[in-house]
């Protein structure tokens, strides 16, 4: 464990976990709860959680139940290291 860097080690698993706008948050949430994602852009500079809400959802669909999931999650998913 002591190899991660710090950002990885913290760095939010679930869209719940992710510090955004109510209303962004519950958009991001039906994806998840729906069990697929749409194709998206996320833009915007450096530092704003890109990155991290793109892993989460990724991870937020992985752990979501199989009977709920309508489609298989590609592996493509588990290669965002």
């Amino acid at each position: 464990m002591s190899d991660f860097i710090w950002v990885e080690k913290y760095r939010p698993q679930q869209i719940d976990e992710c510090i955004l706008p109510d209303h962004i948050k519950k958009t991001f949430q039906d994806f998840v709860d729906q069990g697929e994602i749409p194709n998206m852009l996320l833009s915007g500079p450096p530092g704003i959680g890109k990155t991290t809400v793109a892993k989460a959802l990724c991870l937020s669909l992985i752990h979501i139940s199989e009977p709920t999931r309508r489609t298989p999650i590609s592996y493509a998913v588990f290669c965002l290291k």
